[in-house]
């Protein structure tokens, strides 16, 4: 079942950010598919669907010629500034930041509260 929810994942991602939408796909409850990644891979599935989404948004925000508006429309943001909230929770920096080349200062805080590895 993880390695089902891993090609979802893999393939969804950009559209679906929710354990509820993997857990549909599979026909189990989101609670249980929750469980059964959690088992299987040592990390809930909403990270797994984070990493997907940071990694990415990371490769884009490297591509100079694309703004940050297009990468949040691509990414499924609703808006930018819900696309930099979320990005900076995982990331400690905004888009803008990051893009910049800024050092996170709470780099070291950020990954050891979330257990988040930079990407």
């Amino acid at each position: 079942m993880s390695q089902l929810f891993g090609a979802l994942v893999a393939r969804h991602y950009r559209q679906y950010r929710y354990m509820s939408f993997y857990a549909e796909q599979l026909k189990v409850s989101p609670k249980y598919l929750s469980a059964i990644v959690k088992e299987t891979s040592g990390r809930f599935g909403s990270e797994w669907i984070d990493e997907y989404v940071m990694l990415d948004a990371k490769t884009l925000l490297q591509n100079k010629n694309c703004t940050i508006k297009e990468i949040c429309h691509i990414l499924n943001f609703s808006t930018p500034a819900a696309f930099t909230r979320y990005f900076k929770s995982h990331a400690g920096l905004t888009p803008k930041e990051f893009r910049n080349g800024e050092k996170n200062k709470y780099n070291v805080l950020h990954k050891t509260k979330h257990k988040r590895v930079s990407i």
